[in-house]
């Protein structure tokens, strides 16, 4: 039997939870837990690459190479290449780069755990929870066409770029009810005069496989409107020590 984990799951998934997360949204978040590869293998992740392609069908942008370098639990370097097309993203879990057709562009993180889940919303949900840094509540259940699942919900406050604040964000983690899986996440935002935005970002996570004992989500698609803006295929994971790479590029 195949257990289920997206994408980015480690050391602040292990141990006990505390009371903290109470009642069910407890009992939910220990489920993903498990289902992401437990505690103990969680625990032995530091460093992780992930390498594959993403797609954005709605630019007409196909088959670009991507390279995911993650060091738990907060510092990234994703670099995105294909013709014309060369983009890196650094965090060193306080501060974030992005450099872009030849520019570099600051991004101070307000909230670390905020722009983690950015990235790769369900682990960072949940490494984040683990950590105390963000409450959760148990919203209920859903059942779909082909799956039930347990909604937990959290509220993060936004970043600013270039010292403008972004707006916060409210997130809405589906936790599949039977494997335990972080199966879809809802991002609502608001818009620039500060209103709610009723239309969620969708992010669904599928296609599973098991590296080092951990079973990584293979595919996400994120959508709006009911349109793919974006396709990640992980195809390849490696554990090694990746050096002092997440300072500003």
């Amino acid at each position: 039997m195949r257990r289920a984990c997206s994408l980015w799951g480690w050391v602040w998934l292990a141990g006990t939870m505390g009371s903290a997360f109470g009642g069910s949204a407890a009992e939910v978040l220990d489920r993903a837990v498990g289902a992401h590869g437990g505690a103990w293998a969680l625990a032995r992740l530091a460093d992780v690459t992930l390498e594959g392609r993403i797609t954005y069908p709605s630019r007409g942008l196909q088959e670009l190479v991507l390279r995911a370098e993650i060091r738990a639990p907060d510092r990234v370097r994703t670099e995105v290449t294909g013709p014309g097309v060369t983009r890196l993203y650094v965090t060193d879990g306080t501060y974030a780069w992005v450099v872009e057709k030849g520019s570099k562009r600051a991004l101070t993180v307000r909230d670390v755990a905020g722009r983690f889940c950015e990235l790769n919303p369900p682990v960072g949900f949940l490494a984040a929870a683990r950590d105390g840094r963000l409450p959760l509540v148990h919203l209920g259940r859903s059942v779909e066409a082909d799956r039930t699942l347990d909604w937990l919900e959290t509220t993060l406050s936004g970043a600013a770029i270039d010292g403008i604040p972004l707006p916060e964000r409210r997130y809405r983690i589906g936790v599949d009810a039977g494997s335990g899986l972080v199966s879809r996440v809802l991002a609502y935002g608001r818009s620039a005069d500060g209103r709610p935005v009723e239309e969620p970002e969708v992010f669904d996570y599928t296609e599973f496989f098991e590296a080092g004992g951990i079973v990584f989500a293979g595919r996400v698609e994120h959508r709006l409107h009911g349109v793919l803006l974006s396709e990640w295929r992980i195809e390849k994971v490696r554990f090694e020590p990746l050096g002092e790479i997440f300072g500003e590029p």
